[in-house]
């Protein structure tokens, strides 16, 4: 409710203007204040964590709907086994990463959404939505074209 809504205005303000300032041709990363405005209304740590996630090349990817123009976030991250609704049928071993589908603010398969979001009640979003907003925001992400029915396929699968 109103807990969560401070922070993702303020989220929302910070990612605006990084993504005002990519789009106008300046640096294309997040600003000293921008993420200190992120770390001030989010666990640090789990700032960290996104900034982390981002490190590794493919891990946010934005599959686009053709037709419709739909679209979800599929974000690497978290072990294999996690139970999270994910992208990609079974998961290769024991320590392969997972993939989660999710929509900052809105919804993420991952175990910390469902703990920490949606039970407790203590955070306004897990790294995997902070990472996915991060990414979009700044234009670190890979972004693919999916048929509808593909997309409607993954979406089955949450």
């Amino acid at each position: 409710g109103e807990l969560r809504a401070v922070p993702l205005a303020v989220c929302s303000a910070a990612l605006r203007a990084a993504r005002e300032r990519r789009e106008a041709g300046g640096d294309a990363g997040l600003s000293d204040r921008e993420l200190s405005m992120l770390a001030l209304v989010l666990d640090a740590k789990k700032v960290t964590q996104a900034l982390k996630l981002l490190e590794t090349p493919g891990a946010i990817v934005k599959h686009v709907a053709r037709g419709s123009r739909r679209w979800v976030y599929a974000a690497r991250g978290g072990r294999a086994g996690g139970g999270g609704a994910h992208a990609e049928g079974g998961a290769g071993g024991h320590n392969a990463p997972e993939t989660y589908l999710c929509w900052p603010g809105e919804y993420c398969g991952c175990q910390s959404f469902f703990f920490n979001v949606v039970s407790k009640g203590d955070a306004p979003l897990c790294k995997h939505q902070l990472a996915a907003a991060i990414a979009d925001a700044t234009g670190c992400l890979e972004a693919t074209e999916v048929a509808d029915a593909e997309l409607a396929a993954m979406l089955a699968r949450i």
